[in-house]
């Protein structure tokens, strides 16, 4: 499988649920009725910043991380590691 082109990867975040939902959530709980442009441009940089901040952490961890990984026996530990917490996050989710 190739990888994404730079449009590709651009269009990707729109095709995620979550994020659609995130945004009829806060439309329905920040927006007043009567809601004027400022109040949505604000809305709207407030979570551009956000997301923006959000964003270059995950990506500085994650190349951060790429280089601690490729040392020895470390990605398969990860992969335990991360794969134990999944399944204790289910776990719990089920005694909910």
């Amino acid at each position: 499988m190739k990888p994404l082109s730079f449009w590709q990867s651009a269009a990707f975040p729109y095709a995620n649920p979550k994020a659609w939902m995130l945004a009829a959530a806060t439309a329905g709980s920040f927006m007043p009725n009567d809601a004027t442009c400022v109040c949505v441009a604000i809305i709207v940089t407030v979570f551009s910043i956000a997301a923006m901040g959000s964003l270059i952490t995950w990506a500085w961890v994650g190349s951060a991380l790429r280089h601690w990984l490729s040392v020895g026996s470390r990605m398969r530990i990860f992969n335990l590691a991360m794969g134990a917490l999944l399944a204790a996050t289910a776990l719990w989710l089920t005694a909910l």
